[in-house]
């Protein structure tokens, strides 16, 4: 995904084995989303293939939610394209980030089935990013309606 200002940002989508769609070529990356997701944040020189990165996006494959775990600016193998480095009390990337899921996301059509939600989670500096992001949203009243709560492990501010 690229940001207003084009840096660029690496996400990498992990689907149930049951879900339709559930390879990961290109095509897959682009299709609408009509389960739940766990939108992942990492920590600090890391990135999405860390291992509990990777473990939390299994077990949320595994309960049949969709992962997508966003790798910050400069992360996930991909070069910087701007000045603007990746911090902890920048939260524009998360916004553009939950822009983008629920952008992709629909709901099934099923009658009495439930609107698909997004579910925020970050670990160490990703956990400070989504407290933070909740706040700013909850405080101006944009918080997408999709985005059912978020948290985090680790926190460190």
């Amino acid at each position: 995904v690229t940001p207003h200002d084009r840096e660029l940002l690496a996400m990498d989508w992990e689907y149930p084995a049951s879900a339709p769609g559930a390879e990961t070529d290109d095509a897959a990356e682009r299709r609408a989303v009509t389960r739940p997701v766990l939108l992942l944040l990492h920590g600090l020189n890391n990135d999405s293939s860390f291992g509990y990165v990777r473990g939390a996006a299994r077990a949320a494959t595994d309960a049949g939610i969709a992962s997508c775990a966003l790798n910050y600016r400069g992360c996930g193998g991909v070069d910087m394209v701007t000045p603007r480095a990746f911090n902890a009390g920048f939260t524009g990337d998360l916004r553009h980030a939950v822009d983008a899921v629920t952008g992709r996301m629909r709901d099934s059509g099923r009658a009495g089935a439930p609107p698909v939600r997004l579910f925020l989670c970050g670990f160490s500096l990703g956990a400070n990013l989504v407290v933070k992001y909740l706040g700013e949203e909850g405080r101006d009243g944009s918080l997408h309606p999709r985005v059912a709560g978020g948290g985090g492990g680790a926190k460190p501010l």
